[in-house]
């Protein structure tokens, strides 16, 4: 699972979440920065996949939580990447139509 970190954020009070999977720590890429989560073995951290060593790092997969109380309609779906270990942003935005789920609930269909 991933980590919430809020501690020593700007602005205070902000928080991120890190990748769950550790890059390499130090150039050599001999040791991850830290522990890989449950069911991880040595290969599925680093920076890239490395069939050579049998290196495959696993997908992340984020899932969205709609709240109940919104409505259907055109909405602008915003993410943006900030890396832990380089001055890097990366940002990115789709469009998203919510549509009525029927029974109350509310579904997603990416354009």
């Amino acid at each position: 699972p991933a980590a919430d970190v809020s501690k020593g954020t700007v602005p205070a009070g902000g928080a991120w979440r890190r990748n769950p999977v550790p890059a390499c720590r130090g150039g050599s890429c001999d040791a991850p920065q830290f522990p890989p989560p449950a069911g991880c073995d040595a290969t599925c951290w680093g920076t890239s996949d490395n069939a050579s060593i049998g290196r495959v790092l696993p997908v992340i997969v984020d899932r969205l939580k709609l709240p109940v109380s919104l409505r259907p309609g055109r909405y602008v779906l915003g993410f943006r990447w900030d890396c832990e270990a380089t001055s890097q942003v990366w940002a990115s935005c789709s469009d998203v139509t919510i549509l009525s789920g029927g029974a109350g609930g509310v579904s997603a269909a990416q354009q």
